[in-house]
């Protein structure tokens, strides 16, 4: 849980059995200094998914689809691109012409 995390699991199971008990949502919210909207959050994943829809969840993106691809050999094309602007930043500082590696 990071450290400005309103409530833990067990904070929110105790506002889930507040709501439960007959507190009003906004009540329970008021009462455990949270925004009436996470209240709300938690009691519907309380409400569909029991105890374990209370855990804390993974923040990241479950696909990404403007990620950047791979190259064939491996590389990412954004280190592909970093490296062709740094030989020719070495080029340019050495005055040298630009050349581009083969490989060979």
């Amino acid at each position: 849980m990071h450290r400005n995390a309103p409530l833990t699991p067990e904070g929110r199971l105790r506002l889930c059995h507040r709501i439960g008990g007959g507190w009003s949502v906004t009540a329970a919210a008021e009462s455990m200094n949270i925004s009436r909207q996470t209240a709300s959050k938690w009691w519907g994943r309380y409400l569909r998914e029991g105890i374990p829809g209370l855990a804390d969840r993974s923040s990241r993106p479950r696909r990404s689809p403007q990620h950047t691809p791979a190259l064939p050999n491996g590389r990412s094309f954004a280190c592909a691109v970093i490296a062709s602007w740094a030989r020719r930043a070495s080029a340019a500082s050495s005055g040298s012409p630009h050349r581009r590696c083969t490989g060979s």
